[in-house]
């Protein structure tokens, strides 16, 4: 018989659905990688396209409006990123509506896709999970220049989806095993990875203790980790009191949903990427400090 496809090999969906399981790490929104993919390479969409065997799902989203915009997926019938997990390798159409791999492909009249440039997002393990592509509503002839710039951005988008892989595969084998685990209830594999996460991590328990910081984060909001571990949030970070980031984190307390917000603190004039979890012990906090990214496209536009 024929061979099977990649998009369907049980492996690689296997290690798609640890990147992407939320119990162990939220399902990080990569729009701020493809809003610096859209400015870098001036091109109106830029996507971070997961593809599993029933359809392509955004994870990141620079450009796209309606109801894809809102459901953030479509069928693989609808996927050019699908081509690239096939092939594990950079894709690049100068005009889709002439290309002999897509030409017939719905999304050219009804999205408006001509130009599009993929690069494989592809783990150390040899999984091609997906694709960071850019499109243009017009012919496009892609440099070298403009691949090397997926590429750079796709290592970052590739870091964040093996670590929650490894966090879920953890997660998996704790329920086995029962390795020893932290005061607050965690595998100390599990308190290792989030320690390697490029982001910051926090968790807050009902009575809205401090109960975990990883380093990053503890960089990040200029604390002394022993010195605000089991302290009330309120009381060590009196910053964030009055502050849109306070009424995120009680909506999420009481609504017990995840909520996502991006502020500053005007304090000190820096920005954050914010993402709260409602969790078994209360709040699981991710957060990122976006000034760096945010002064850099304000430059790259001001070009």
């Amino acid at each position: 018989g024929a061979p099977a496809l990649r998009v369907n090999l049980r492996a690689r969906l296997a290690v798609l659905r640890d990147a992407v399981r939320p119990r162990a790490y939220p399902a990080t929104a990569y729009d701020h990688v493809t809003r610096v993919a859209a400015v870098a390479l001036d091109v109106p969409v830029a996507l971070v396209s997961l593809v599993d065997d029933q359809g392509q799902f955004f994870h990141g989203l620079t450009g796209l409006l309606g109801e894809i915009a809102v459901c953030r997926s479509t069928p693989l019938s609808h996927s050019f990123c699908k081509h690239v997990v096939e092939q594990g390798a950079p894709l690049r159409i100068v005009d889709a509506r002439v290309h002999p791999l897509v030409h017939d492909n719905p999304v050219i009249d009804e999205l408006g896709v001509v130009g599009y440039l993929g690069v494989p997002l592809t783990t150390s393990d040899g999984h091609c999970l997906g694709s960071l592509c850019a499109i243009t509503h017009e012919p496009r002839d892609w440099t070298p220049g403009d691949e090397a710039v997926l590429r750079d951005l796709s290592r970052i988008v590739l870091s964040d989806l093996e670590l929650r892989a490894e966090l879920s595969h953890v997660e998996r084998q704790s329920t086995v095993t029962q390795p020893s685990r932290d005061a607050e209830g965690l595998p100390e594999s599990a308190i290792d990875l989030l320690e390697q996460l490029h982001e910051g991590v926090a968790a807050i328990d009902r009575q809205w203790h401090l109960t975990f910081v990883n380093e990053v984060g503890a960089r990040a909001l200029e604390v002394d980790r022993e010195q605000v571990h089991g302290r009330v949030l309120w009381e060590c970070l009196p910053q964030v009191i009055g502050t849109p980031f306070e009424r995120l984190l009680r909506e999420a307390a009481v609504a017990r949903q995840s909520l996502e917000l991006e502020a500053q603190v005007q304090s000190t004039g820096r920005w954050f990427d914010v993402r709260v979890l409602p969790a078994r012990h209360g709040l699981s906090v991710y957060f990122t400090d976006t000034t760096d990214r945010r002064r850099t496209i304000e430059a790259l536009q001001l070009r």
